[in-house]
Parts: structure tokens; sequence; C-alpha cells
């Protein structure tokens, strides 16, 4: 059965775009492994910053 310029166009699409997927799921996973070995999860709490807002009171403005 032969197939038509759009669909064989379409095929090659999908194919590539499944291929790039399959690439960039390949570097992440990789580069999640390497992270891991070099940061592992056993940091001392020291380390972590607490990045929530904090609920300071607002300054009065000041009169110069």
């Amino acid at each position: 059965m032969p197939i038509g310029g759009r669909d064989f166009l379409r095929l090659m699409t999908d194919q590539s775009r499944r291929a790039a997927d399959f690439d960039r799921r390949m570097r992440w996973s990789v580069m999640r492994k390497e992270l891991r070995e070099s940061y592992p999860a056993d940091v001392p709490m020291l380390d972590v910053i607490d990045l929530r807002p904090s609920e300071e009171q607002a300054e009065r403005p000041r009169e110069d």
C-alpha cells in the first residue's frame, strides 16, 4: 500500500517529534542523575533557605 505525500510528511513529523521528545527526556534524566550524585539529599538544615514571604509590619513613611 503506497503512502501519499501528505501521509508521509505526517508520519515523518510524528517520528521527528517523538525522537525529539525522547532526546529531551534522556538529557533530563542524565542531568537529574548527575545532580543527585553531585548534591546528595542529606543537606544540613542550615543550608536551606526559607523563601516563604514574611509577614512583617509595613514601616511608616519617614518624615525628613
